[in-house]
């Protein structure tokens, strides 16, 4: 019985370090969603800022190459954007499964946990009926030498 506790323990033991694990992996999974979204963000405020310069820069343009440079960098800044949105995307993608197998390793370590609680019991149930017998049995000389 004590066998079977003692592996149950370290059964426990290998899946708190999974878990631990598993929400090292979501924790880093997050951190790169963030830093994504902050790249998306700036990509977006460089295309504003590339559309608020734009009135000043097509009213003080003297040839059809600076239209075209403004048109150029219009579609830079677009494709950066649709970059960044992509990448978030899997990010987001990541950091749920992520999450989708941390809470299955806290599903595992719970049961576990539960299991060596009940092997514990057992074992208490069973230290108690073996203390009990010898109560018994002490009982039992006493009386017989008593007779």
């Amino acid at each position: 019985m004590k066998a079977r506790l003692k592996m149950l323990k370290r059964i426990r033991l290998a899946r708190e370090r999974i878990r631990d694990a598993a929400a090292a992996e979501l924790a880093m999974a997050d951190a790169e969603r963030r830093r994504l979204d902050d790249r998306k963000e700036d990509a977006e405020d460089m295309r504003l800022e590339i559309v608020n310069e734009s009135d000043n820069r097509l009213k003080i343009a003297a040839h059809i190459a600076e239209i075209e440079i403004l048109g150029i960098e219009m579609g830079s800044a677009d494709q950066g954007i649709h970059q960044a949105e992509q990448a978030l995307s899997k990010a987001a993608k990541k950091s749920e499964e992520a999450a989708n197998v941390l809470r299955g390793c806290e599903r595992q370590l719970r049961l576990s946990e539960r299991l060596v609680m009940e092997a514990r019991k057992e074992v208490g149930k069973a230290a108690d009926k073996d203390e009990q017998a010898l109560v018994d049995d002490i009982t039992a000389s006493r009386w017989s030498k008593s007779e």
